[in-house]
């Protein structure tokens, strides 16, 4: 088995927080339970991390640009200032989960479960969601033009 590098600073954290040697190297996080991880700054491009539980883990600042990170359990995370630009977050648990002041241009947000989420400050420019997927969702400090369009195929789905 090949050996994580221990020159990058996510991979020591992930490390650090129990994740396996093999599933480090593999970039595969799928789903592995890292409730309350301690990930602020990391950058997860590349990670898979479908099906994830990351309830309670703080990723503030963490670049998440691009990722698919559908049926994530982010319940309760810290993902102030968190860079989720293009991010697929179709039928993710971001229930309480603190966005404030993330980057979620272009991000697909259907079908997830947004009750209580802070998205005071965050950017939403053309992400994807249908009119109800926000309903309940305070957008007045957030950064938005409105839904995009339905008929928007998301990233994750391109090669499909």
């Amino acid at each position: 088995m090949s050996k994580p590098d221990l020159t990058d600073p996510t991979a020591v954290l992930l490390l650090a927080q129990g994740v396996s040697q093999e599933h480090v190297v593999a970039r595969d996080l799928r789903d592995l339970d890292l409730e309350l991880a301690r990930l602020a700054g990391c950058d997860l491009r590349g990670y898979q991390l479908r099906g994830t539980v990351l309830r309670d883990a703080d990723l503030c600042g963490a670049d998440l640009r691009g990722q698919c990170l559908d049926n994530v359990q982010w319940g309760g995370a810290l993902l102030r200032g968190a860079d989720l630009r293009g991010a697929d977050l179709r039928q993710a648990d971001l229930h309480d989960v603190d966005l404030s002041g993330a980057d979620l241009r272009g991000a697909t947000l259907v079908f997830a479960d947004w009750t209580g989420a802070d998205l005071t400050g965050a950017d939403l420019r053309g992400a994807f969601w249908y009119t109800d997927s926000l309903a309940g969702v305070d957008l007045s400090q957030a950064t938005h033009t409105g839904p995009a369009e339905r008929t928007r195929r998301p990233r994750c789905l391109e090669a499909v």
